[in-house]
């Protein structure tokens, strides 16, 4: 580790941002251009997305809406953000009415955890740079307190800390700054053979229990979508059902799917748990537009039954107000409670 030990030399820093400037510049001046251009659609979508986190700050600002429910949340407040840009003059095209983040890890923690856990976030990053901050004469520290910068500036318009294998770079990093120095050895019983066997045990059981799972069902979400784009439906409904088993709490749109496929097979009870499943793990609007299209056809086939027509309406309701990405869905959706508001007033003006 003598390399690690050396003095750094100044010079070479600068001559690397130079080499960086010169073949990284013009992309970044480029995309740069783009993301401050009023019509960028990435840039309206942040900054949409941005209004729609402070609206659940606003409603919940000590703890938050809770950790870990944005996707569940965000559909029920995207739709004050959307009515208000419409007010305005300024109407958003959706591409989804529910997202599992907001392009910013600091408003994101607000609107999660409140304003306690963004004090609490940013007190980490900042005892983490000011330890940074103490060994910057040490190589590694300097290193680590760069990426750690970057990050954190990165975050300001992404979401690095919810990719999970950034976040692990991340805080290793630190620990190795923090280690970087210690000249002292920690007191571990054991040989190094057998602490280096435990470790990768460890670490094995780990990714198997972390990794695998998510891995895998990736792979039968992959087969099942090819499955129905053959027609084979009876495999595809078989790999979507292996997905969610595996990997349950990132199967929200497995089970949309999976919900559409029985509902084109006529199975529509059967595609109402497939949607209850999905609007558990995310509360959006095309979720209960179709929902409301399986209890209406149950209701076209036993016209006596109708709590399924009321549960439609009432469905389709929730749907038009939390708003469809596709504007000829909402219009159908709004035509949809139209008509029946029609027929239930013929019936009640009848003698």
């Amino acid at each position: 580790f003598q390399i690690a030990n050396r003095k750094p030399d100044p010079r070479a820093g600068v001559a690397a941002a130079v080499v960086l400037l010169i073949l990284l510049g013009p992309r970044v001046a480029g995309r740069a251009r783009a993301m401050l251009s009023p019509a960028e659609s990435s840039r309206v979508e942040r900054i949409f997305k941005w209004e729609t986190a402070l609206e659940m700050v606003r409603d919940h600002p000590v703890l938050g809406v809770g950790l870990g429910t944005l996707k569940t949340q965000f559909a029920t407040y995207q739709w004050k953000v959307r009515d208000r840009w419409m007010a305005e003059g300024h109407p958003i095209a959706l591409r989804g009415t529910s997202e599992s983040n907001v392009h910013n890890e600091y408003l994101q923690t607000a609107a999660q955890t409140g304003l306690l856990g963004l004090a609490a976030f940013l007190w980490v990053w900042a005892a983490a740079l000011t330890m940074i901050w103490r060994r910057r004469a040490e190589p590694l520290a300097a290193a680590a307190g760069a990426g750690v910068v970057g990050v954190l500036v990165y975050s300001v318009t992404n979401f690095p800390l919810q990719i999970e294998p950034t976040a692990c770079w991340v805080f290793l990093s630190l620990g190795l700054a923090e280690r970087g120095g210690d000249e002292r050895e920690a007191s571990v019983p054991g040989s190094p053979h057998s602490r280096a066997i435990v470790c990768l045990l460890v670490a094995s059981a780990a990714a198997w229990w972390v990794v695998m799972p998510p891995f895998l069902a990736e792979i039968h979400r992959h087969r099942a979508g090819e499955a129905a784009a053959a027609g084979d439906w009876m495999n595809a409904e078989r790999e979507s059902r292996q997905a969610i088993a595996l990997c349950r709490e990132r199967s929200e749109k497995t089970a949309f799917d999976l919900g559409e496929m029985l509902r084109r097979q006529g199975r529509w009870e059967d595609a109402l748990d497939a949607y209850r499943l999905s609007i558990r793990l995310r509360n959006y609007g095309e979720v209960y537009n179709s929902m409301a299209n399986c209890w209406f056809m149950l209701w076209t086939r036993d016209r006596a039954r109708l709590e399924c027509r009321d549960e439609a309406v009432r469905l389709w309701r929730v749907a038009a107000r939390l708003g469809l990405p596709r504007p000829e869905d909402q219009a159908a959706v709004e035509q949809n409670l139209r008509v029946i508001d029609r027929q239930a007033r013929q019936v009640l003006s009848r003698p």
